[in-house]
């Protein structure tokens, strides 16, 4: 037995061993340096905020790094885009807003971590000015990485890059659904990054943090298994269950070492692509987790789907 923690925060459940990703619940359910610049933002209270941010204390602004959120990365986290999985999603939806909107009260400025899984030379950095859209997932909801000057409408903006990497097009979607005064970079690692070389990212990147004289955040965006059922992405893995449980239980509890022992051969077996991520994610804490909040994990499609907030 392991607890599951809800949604929902202050509300735990329990489920047997294995039973998280059950068929009967899928459904439902290259180093770059880090170039961080003081930020220049509106007030929250100029923008209305979203039920789930409602009375939420922040963190003092002595605090330089605050928070990792942690979030997937599908296209269906879109509404637009999920069409009749809107409904499934719903859960999933819910809980990335309810992570990235804590992000939002702890943090001004917001790094981002992806993979980008596309074939071909890997981007470097998309810049807190960048326009993109999802046009080439069918719907054309376009999405900036930081509050716009003018309306996305108006036609003196850039044209959106129709070829922005899936992880600053979820970024950007989320922080403008769920902290909308924030501004966000995103920072890519290669999807065939050794664990020492993602490890090298995240410490570098821990040590301009803290050294930033501003609240940052930084927002993971990752997946986990894709093997977990027959309609899964990935050809069905039996030991994907395991996996997922595994990477659960070390998300609740911080524990920084498994993410950097994560197996690479075994991860791409499962269709855990973006394993660099993670182990990014676990090097930034590498002198411990203080606590770990908006916890949710589920696995529609038989892939692998976990939010949460770490704390420093």
């Amino acid at each position: 037995m392991r607890t599951v923690p809800n949604v929902n925060p202050g509300t735990r459940s329990i489920q047997p061993r294995g039973t998280r990703y059950g068929y009967e619940n899928l459904l439902k359910c290259s180093l770059s340096v880090f170039e961080l610049k003081p930020s220049t933002h509106a007030l929250r209270a100029a923008h209305p905020a979203p039920v789930w941010l409602v009375s939420r204390a922040r963190v003092p602004f002595s605090v330089v790094f605050t928070a990792a959120a942690f979030i997937p990365g599908p296209p269906l986290l879109v509404p637009e885009l999920a069409n009749a999985a809107a409904a499934e999603s719903a859960d999933l939806r819910r809980a990335v807003l309810d992570v990235a909107g804590e992000l939002g009260l702890r943090s001004e400025r917001w790094v981002v971590i992806g993979v980008d899984e596309r074939p071909g030379q890997v981007p470097v950095h998309t810049g807190a000015d960048a326009i993109g859209t999802f046009r080439g997932f069918g719907v054309d909801v376009r999405v900036t990485l930081a509050p716009p000057a003018v309306s996305a409408s108006n036609p003196k903006l850039p044209a959106p890059d129709r070829n922005m990497p899936l992880p600053a097009l979820i970024a950007g979607w989320v922080r403008g659904a769920a902290a909308p005064e924030c501004r966000c970079e995103v920072e890519y690692v290669p999807a065939d990054a050794s664990a020492e070389v993602a490890a090298a990212i995240g410490r570098r990147l821990r040590t301009q943090l803290d050294a930033a004289g501003e609240r940052v955040g930084v927002l993971i965006v990752a997946d986990g298994a894709s093997a977990l059922t027959e309609r899964a992405p990935k050809a069905y893995d039996e030991r994907a269950a395991d996996f997922e449980d595994a990477l659960a239980q070390a998300l609740d509890t911080g524990d920084v070492k498994w993410l950097a022992a994560l197996d690479e051969r075994l991860c791409t077996a499962l269709g855990a692509c973006t394993r660099a991520a993670w182990q990014v994610l676990g090097a930034l804490f590498h002198d411990g987790v203080a606590a770990v909040e908006r916890r949710f994990d589920c696995a529609p499609y038989g892939v692998g789907y976990h939010t949460g907030v770490w704390l420093p």
